[in-house]
């Protein structure tokens, strides 16, 4: 159904690149990668991560398998678009194995001014700040109602690693978001960390 190369990515993870050969579903062809995957996963588990990206054919190279341009960006699917139908030509790439997070779904609020446009957070060790290519719901923005499919503008003015414990501020307002940027470029506030 798909002529595929799968690859290691960066930070372990695996994926499944290219075109499709033949009409299908992308439930069919998420199935393909989990059973690479040797059932760690579920085709639920690939879309409700957002681990599951697509083109159509216009933007796809046939030769090459990639798409036409760095400038053509994949759409992230979900889990409702496993009964969607995918077409000869069609780029496709499957994280079928991966990362995950630890995820303590209360993250402890330190301080939040909605008036100001803040919230802190003490992040935990092993949690990212924002989604990532093969994982969209393990994340501090994502926890917090933030991200694509968030109740609430959650920017992130500055970052830890997913390694890193310490305080997390984020914007819950765009003007703020802007205004902390500029005292980090301009290094008027010392960043610590642990």
């Amino acid at each position: 159904v798909m002529r595929a190369v799968g690859k290691v990515m960066e930070g372990g993870g695996e994926e499944l690149v290219g075109l499709m050969e033949a009409e299908g579903t992308i439930g069919m062809v998420v199935d393909k990668a989990v059973r690479m995957s040797k059932g760690k996963v579920t085709v639920k588990d690939l879309l409700s991560l957002g681990a599951v990206w697509y083109a159509p054919s216009q933007f796809s190279n046939p030769e090459s398998g990639k798409l036409n341009s760095a400038h053509v960006k994949p759409i992230r699917l979900g889990l409702g678009d496993a009964g969607r139908h995918v077409h000869a030509g069609d780029y496709l790439r499957v994280h079928y194995n991966p990362r995950r997070f630890p995820v303590n779904k209360k993250l402890e609020i330190v301080g939040e001014d909605e008036e100001v446009g803040y919230v802190v957070v003490d992040k935990p060790c092993g949690l990212p700040c924002h989604p990532t290519v093969d994982n969209t719901v393990e994340n501090v923005v994502t926890i917090l109602g933030g991200g694509d499919n968030g109740t609430r503008y959650l920017g992130l003015p500055s970052r830890l690693d997913h390694d890193t414990r310490g305080l997390l501020v984020l914007a819950t307002d765009k003007k703020f978001a802007g205004y902390y940027s500029r005292l980090l470029r301009g290094k008027t506030m010392a960043e610590t960390t642990e």
